[in-house]
């Protein structure tokens, strides 16, 4: 046997209880006043909620529920993966720590309020939710490098500097995040392929987003430095900084991988001409492709991989679709929110 054959068969197993996109579209059609409770209850997201409505209730309770289902789902798979899978498997919960750092700085940025803060973070990495709660507690970014690098966290060392120069931490911290992603062996030549071409494309949203942020702000342009190791090669990122517009630049990435998400994403920034609504739709491009791996190699670190993704895809659609029930947002407006895989 494999070294992820066993793993893989019980990652299946846990898959028959990922949600149907039939189930979403159901909770969508109910009046827009209403949380999905009885829809939820009944499905196999029952026993976390009904264990989180004895001490919450309404979307308090369902947030809980989501967020001790989301840890309990990830802490098993990685319990249950040999050394060198757990590895790679790590290369891609480290990911989602990082946005949870990013999250608080942003939030810090904007004077966001400890609860406000609290709501807007996910555990799905090594981060328990005591840990996330006091990273929101943090009153300023020094103060939340100290405790980052108090935890032993990879990258504090790299945002205690980002902050004390004053500069965008996010980049510097992606480029040391992909740089030690991309030195993990784990195990398996294979493996270490499919978890590196995955890398290789969240590098290139990376770099696509720097590149368009330049464009955007032309008249304080800054000097670009490319993510190695991404798909799209250095020429290719000459020729989008070119660009004179957001406009054009959106051309030269509809002739990359990244076309569908152009396409997708090109009628909502016209009505918008917001960055960040297209920045969206190339995320989209990112996320289909880790739900992808579910599907793929079933003797590979495709499986556990493409679960973890799936699994945090949907926690992240049913909190977009509760909370929108709860702010009575029309069915449609919650429905661009979701991304169903």
């Amino acid at each position: 046997m494999g070294e992820c054959d066993y793993l893989n068969a019980r990652v299946r197993a846990m898959g028959a209880d990922l949600l149907p996109n039939e189930l979403f579209e159901q909770m969508l059609s109910f009046a827009s006043e209403e949380l999905p409770m009885d829809a939820l209850l009944a499905s196999p997201f029952g026993p976390a909620l009904r264990e989180a409505l004895a001490e919450e209730a309404g979307m308090a309770a369902i947030d809980l529920a989501l967020r001790r289902d989301l840890v309990r789902s990830f802490s098993r798979v990685r319990s249950m993966a040999p050394e060198g899978a757990r590895q790679l498997l790590d290369t891609q919960l480290a990911r989602w720590d990082l946005q949870n750092v990013l999250a608080v700085l942003r939030g810090i940025e904007a004077r966001a309020t400890p609860r406000e803060l609290s709501a807007a973070l996910l555990p799905a990495g090594a981060f328990t939710e005591a840990q996330l709660a006091e990273l929101s507690q943090s009153p300023d970014p020094i103060s939340l490098a100290r405790k980052l690098a108090t935890w032993n966290w990879l990258f504090a060392f790299k945002l205690h500097g980002a902050v004390l120069a004053r500069r965008g931490p996010q980049r510097r911290l992606y480029a040391a995040y992909y740089t030690w992603a991309l030195s993990v062996e784990g195990s398996g030549a294979e493996d270490r392929r499919i978890v590196r071409a995955l890398l290789g494309e969240q590098i290139d949203l990376s770099n696509i987003r720097a590149a368009l942020d330049l464009i955007r702000h032309e008249d304080q342009r800054e000097p670009f430095e490319l993510i190695p190791e991404g798909r799209l090669n250095a020429r290719f990122f000459s020729r989008l900084l070119g660009s004179a517009t957001l406009e054009e630049a959106f051309s030269v990435l509809d002739e990359s991988y990244f076309a569908p998400g152009i396409e997708k994403g090109i009628l909502a920034y016209g009505e918008s001409r917001s960055l960040g609504v297209m920045e969206r739709y190339l995320e989209e491009m990112v996320i289909r492709a880790g739900c992808r791996l579910y599907r793929q190699d079933p003797l590979s670190i495709s499986v556990p991989i493409g679960y973890l993704w799936r699994k945090h895809n949907q926690v992240v659609n049913l909190r977009a679709l509760c909370r929108g029930r709860s702010a009575r947002m029309p069915a449609n407006s919650i429905r661009q929110e979701l991304l169903l895989v």
